[in-house]
């Protein structure tokens, strides 16, 4: 029996768009979004060619407070392909490692179908990935998804509300409209995002919600949670790498400095997973794999006062970050997203010893700041 109170329907609610979609590893090529293609073009007959999305992933290990730019989207011809309905309402997207099934009529003014009906598209979608799969003799797509996302946008169009830009206070309690008397002028525009840690019944977390405000339009979304020849060359992965921007704000030069430490301790990483590809001792580093690496240690890098790591590459893709100095010893084994083991040891005895998986990094969060005193000290 649910007890759960219905949800309400409104005659006309204020959504242009609603997304619902997954992550995985990248095990698709051009050649499986063709065959997928083949498979719903007499619904999806449209197609349109997009630059691929770069692996995302929620982590929980500390605040995110702002990116430095250290990511490696695939290289090589890996498109995002739109799959779109004969009116354009729907769409199918497919990559490498991601399937989306949007519903975006609200842009021409399309009743909204409700969740029910846009959730039962994007499974149908997941089911027809899964029967080429097996097909093709792939490894199970939902059985290796690695992330969850549901995206609605909801316009606040101020012919609509009566609410002028210069007034957001009357839209959103988290502002304000008193202003300093040295700066009167009306609001033109605004940004800013909103980020809830979603729990499960035992306390731990298991998603995000976040919204996200851009001028009038609102974006809320739900996250929950080897390099190989067709995604190009651990050469191409170190050019990527060296040519990220270090943030477009203003950065202290100790932060600076952290951060090209970093970067500089993944080029060797890199180049130590190169060499042993090349002497058949190794496996490239998996992508999505790097990724989650770098977004599970940013947040830590950037309000830790932590030495440099050293990187290396692991076995089966993965990617290992270990500090041993100040009598400590710690080493991060990234294996997968989400498969993190965890070796804490500290001489001093101030941080219990700890062998085992920390995906979100909560176990190892403790010796880090630990760590980051010491070095402080």
């Amino acid at each position: 029996m649910n007890d759960e109170a219905p949800l309400p329907r409104f005659r006309k609610p204020p959504v242009s768009e609603v997304a619902v979609g997954v992550q995985f590893p990248a095990v698709l090529n051009p050649v499986h979004l063709g065959l997928y293609y083949q498979r719903t073009k007499a619904r999806f007959p449209k197609i349109q060619v997009q630059p691929p999305l770069t692996p995302s992933f929620e982590t929980f290990g500390g605040p995110q407070i702002m990116s430095f730019g250290v990511v490696m989207p695939p290289v090589g011809l890996q498109p995002r392909m739109w799959f779109m309905s004969a009116d354009e309402n729907s769409l199918i997207q497919l990559q490498g490692d991601r399937l989306l099934f949007n519903w975006r009529g609200g842009v021409q003014g399309s009743p909204y179908p409700h969740f029910e009906t846009v959730y039962a598209e994007f499974t149908n979608a997941l089911d027809e990935l899964e029967t080429l799969a097996a097909a093709e003799g792939i490894t199970a797509i939902a059985a290796d998804v690695n992330q969850c996302e549901v995206l609605y946008v909801n316009p606040l169009l101020t012919a609509n509300t009566g609410v002028p830009l210069s007034a957001p206070e009357k839209i959103f309690r988290v502002w304000s409209d008193k202003l300093g008397v040295e700066w009167q002028e009306p609001l033109e525009d605004m940004s800013f995002t909103l980020r809830y840690r979603l729990n499960g019944e035992d306390g731990k977390p298991f998603g995000m919600l976040g919204k996200v405000t851009l001028g009038r339009i609102i974006t809320s979304s739900v996250a929950v949670t080897s390099w190989n020849p067709d995604q190009g060359t651990l050469g191409s992965q170190r050019q990527s790498l060296s040519q990220q921007p270090l943030t477009a704000l203003a950065l202290e030069e100790p932060l600076r400095v952290k951060i090209e430490q970093f970067r500089e301790a993944l080029r060797d990483a890199l180049e130590l997973s190169d060499t042993m590809i090349a002497d058949e001792a190794g496996d490239p580093i998996d992508n999505q794999t790097m990724i989650y690496a770098i977004q599970s240690l940013e947040p830590l890098f950037m309000s830790l006062n932590l030495p440099p790591p050293l990187v290396l590459p692991l076995q089966n893709g993965g990617i290992g970050t270990e500090w041993h100095t100040s009598g400590m010893n710690i080493e991060l084994r990234f294996r997968k997203p989400y498969d993190v083991y965890a070796v804490l040891e500290d001489a001093q005895g101030a941080v219990p010893p700890y062998h085992g998986r920390d995906p979100h990094l909560v176990q190892s969060r403790s010796a880090l700041c630990e760590l980051s005193a010491r070095s402080a000290g």
